[in-house]
């Protein structure tokens, strides 16, 4: 499934400032649809909770940059 930053926000309980400036970091980096909006996906849902799951045990911003460029990268 699909969701517009909108909806995504709703679901994943962040602001959209918040969303586009973690997406600035490389921390996600949603699909664009068609005309160039935002399309994020289930697995987006996942790792969005999981980069949560990072900041509550006090992983600084700088560490998760590190993990999600890695994680991007792949094997």
């Amino acid at each position: 499934m699909s969701y517009e930053i909108g909806a995504f926000s709703e679901l994943v309980s962040l602001s959209i400032d918040t969303l586009r400036y973690y997406e600035k970091l490389g921390l996600i980096k949603p699909q664009r649809s068609t005309n160039n909006r935002r399309a994020y996906t289930d697995n987006d849902i996942k790792w969005v909770q999981f980069i949560k799951r990072l900041k509550k045990t006090g992983m600084p911003i700088k560490s998760i940059k590190l993990y999600a460029k890695l994680r991007y990268q792949g094997n």
